[in-house]
């Protein structure tokens, strides 16, 4: 039996004070998306474990760590030059991921563009 070929697919968590981490932590619980792609997940570790208690389930996916925004920075609802620059440095780690051809395509979640400039 052949293994099948499942794509690597970035995924950048969005802006931490925006609905972004949830956004993905749903579409990472879905099993049509697991069972078509590999999830790499561009973020912070402590942002995505909390959307995970906010969605209330678990997914599998890979990690990688972006930045140092951290749970104490977090202002929900709000825009922050801080939290803008969270989701533009993930943005940017996930571009050049698929760059060196370490994963297959990018998917961004939700950002504040106002955070961002």
């Amino acid at each position: 039996m052949q293994k099948v070929y499942k794509p690597a697919v970035g995924i950048t968590m969005g802006d931490p004070n925006g609905i972004g981490p949830e956004v993905v932590f749903k579409a990472l619980c879905c099993a049509e998306v697991q069972s078509i792609c590999r999830p790499v997940v561009f973020g912070s570790s402590e942002i995505l474990e909390q959307a995970k208690e906010i969605v209330g389930m678990d997914a599998e996916y890979e990690l990688q760590q972006c930045g140092d925004f951290r749970l104490s920075d977090l202002d929900p609802g709000s825009v922050r030059e801080q939290s803008g620059k969270a989701s533009l440095r993930c943005i940017e780690a996930a571009v050049k991921s698929a760059m060196q051809d370490e994963t297959d395509c990018i998917v961004t979640a939700p950002i504040s563009k106002e955070a961002i400039h």
